[in-house]
């Protein structure tokens, strides 16, 4: 089981790459972007959205998971402007 707050494993206990891609687009993000933000490969967030990297390293998801989250209150915050 994966313990990081916010994430979730597949039926198959892998990383949900359908929840990665909805906070990535929710942040209206594209791969690119959030690779920039995170460090993290775009090829790699593409592979793991697609079930292609069913277990991406604790380090990967760590910084997803914070990139994400920031982004997403920077959406909202943005958005009340």
């Amino acid at each position: 089981m994966n313990s990081i707050p916010g994430a979730f494993p597949d039926a198959d206990g892998s990383f949900a790459g359908s929840w990665l891609r909805r906070r990535r687009t929710q942040a209206l993000l594209t791969h690119e972007r959030l690779a920039t933000l995170t460090g993290v490969e775009a090829r790699v967030i593409r592979d793991i959205e697609s079930g292609r990297i069913s277990r991406p390293p604790a380090a990967v998801i760590r910084l997803l998971l914070d990139t994400l989250e920031t982004t997403d209150q920077t959406v909202i915050t943005t958005m009340r402007r």
